[in-house]
């Protein structure tokens, strides 16, 4: 079975200090600061991805439709040089 070694004299204390509050094990402990920091990141990217895809639906309501299928065509016009 692989072991987590901590390594750090002040983390180990700060575990062992939670375990002896709580009466879990530090192993607990950190399985449950691990899950917790997962689901931050989770819901954090969740939130980033939430927030592009507002930006990109106002982007393509001043944008306006874009015909055929050259990406260039809603940066360039041939006509008036490059859309602002």
């Amino acid at each position: 079975m692989p072991a987590l070694n901590i390594k750090n004299d002040r983390i180990y204390q700060l575990a062992r200090e939670l375990a002896n509050k709580t009466g879990g094990s530090m192993t607990s402990l950190v399985a449950q600061a691990l899950a917790e920091k997962l689901a931050s990141l989770d819901q954090q990217r969740a939130e980033r991805v939430a927030r592009i895809d507002r930006l990109l639906d106002r982007m393509a309501v001043r944008i306006g439709p874009v015909e055929g299928d050259d990406p260039s065509a809603f940066l360039y016009d041939a006509g008036a040089g490059l859309r602002r």
